[in-house]
């Protein structure tokens, strides 16, 4: 392993894992006569930075890495690094996941961006506290059975995403805390 401290966790369509840890990518491999591969995947690799703070596989196959200077996408064992000069709403992104719809999210330190990579070439959409959202630092994204996003802010509450609506909560709404670092349905 690269790292006794695992960030973030994945598993692919064969069901190798996928560590993220403050060192790199340990992936692991249970083989046939129950011994373990681990292989390592670094910035030496072509990752965009070490800290590997989201991994997420989408519907495409494709490995999404979030790291505290952008991401990196492995396509075909092809690394495509992606920056706020990208068109990221933030460098650092703190939770990847994908929407019924196909879109690919990422909530970051300076906003949420999303992109639609079915076909062509990587452009984002961002949103942020000019679009009403409670704030910008945001840790984690929820699609509900509903098909509306959840987004959690690190002190601001929770914005909700209903087609175009948004609504906020926060503490004097009646949650418990205004730091929202995970969602679950």
């Amino acid at each position: 392993m690269p790292s006794n401290v695992i960030l973030c966790l994945a598993k692919d369509p064969v069901n190798m894992i996928y560590a993220g840890t403050p060192e790199g990518i340990a992936v692991v491999r249970l083989m046939p006569d129950f011994q373990i591969d681990i292989k390592k995947i670094s910035a030496r690799d072509g990752l965009i930075n070490n800290r590997i703070e989201a991994i997420f596989f989408d519907t495409f196959k494709r490995l999404w890495i979030g790291t505290p200077v952008g991401v990196t996408k492995i396509e075909n064992n092809k690394f495509t690094n992606l920056t706020s000069s990208s068109g990221l709403a933030h460098n650092s992104v703190r939770g990847i996941t994908q929407g019924q719809k196909g879109y690919v999210w990422f909530t970051t330190e300076g906003g949420i961006s999303f992109t639609d990579s079915r076909t062509g070439p990587i452009t984002f959409k961002n949103y942020t506290t000019k679009n009403g959202f409670a704030g910008n630092f945001f840790y984690t994204m929820l699609e509900d059975r509903e098909h509306n996003y959840w987004f959690g802010t690190f002190g601001k509450g929770v914005s909700k995403l209903i087609s175009e609506e948004l609504v906020s909560f926060t503490e004097s709404d009646g949650l418990i805390n205004d730091a929202i670092l995970s969602a679950a349905q």
